[in-house]
């Protein structure tokens, strides 16, 4: 298939059109299709972001390292699945890097790190809407959030710490924006009535 026909399947599916600011990447995705050389672009252009995604999760550098050559095997070889959705390809790989240090943590038996900013707790803290959202009460917030199911607690650091948009997020967990506004409210009620518990015992 020539890239050009890839490039049309790649993105027919999209609602919203083809952001212009895309393009050069979808040509590179296209190409990688069938010259994996292609991809080099790709690799050059996330690889510093991927490569931190990683490491805010993960204690060892050997192992940051390991899982984020990981993360761009795997993209590289399923580089024929991707669908463009209106969002750049850092979007697919951040879902990828979630699934990989997921299983890695998984067959480790232990829990992915937790990597936090102050301004990101004050602001959840703000979210909460109640008597808790106190500076001194910030590690009780901690506390919950290191209670949370993996996969919530990551959109916690997404969102609080990494500063993700919802559209962002939205992508990464293959849902629409309304969803997951509604979804990350649902946690933070969870998370607040966690912390109201610990707090007034």
């Amino acid at each position: 298939m020539y890239p050009v026909a890839i490039l049309m399947k790649i993105t027919e599916n999209t609602q919203t059109g083809t952001n212009p600011a895309h393009l050069e990447e979808l040509v590179w995705i296209a190409d990688s299709v069938n010259n994996l050389n292609a991809f080099h672009p790709l690799y050059d252009k996330y690889y510093e972001a991927v490569y931190l995604f990683v490491y805010r999760r993960c204690y060892e550098k050997e192992d940051c390292l390991d899982l984020t050559s990981l993360v761009f095997e795997k993209a590289m070889m399923h580089i024929g699945k991707y669908k463009y959705q209106g969002y750049n390809f850092g979007s697919w790989l951040y879902a990828i890097a979630r699934n990989v240090i997921a299983d890695y943590f998984k067959k480790a038996n232990r829990d992915a790190k937790l990597w936090v900013r102050d301004d990101g707790l004050m602001e959840m803290a703000d979210n909460m809407e109640s008597d808790i959202a106190k500076e001194e009460n910030i590690g009780e917030i901690i506390k919950a959030i290191k209670k949370l199911p993996d996969s919530d607690r990551d959109l916690i650091v997404m969102k609080y710490f990494e500063k993700m948009s919802y559209e962002e997020l939205a992508a990464i967990e293959k849902t629409n924006v309304n969803h997951m506004r509604v979804k990350l409210h649902r946690i933070i009620q969870h998370l607040k009535k966690i912390v109201e518990r610990s707090v007034n015992q």
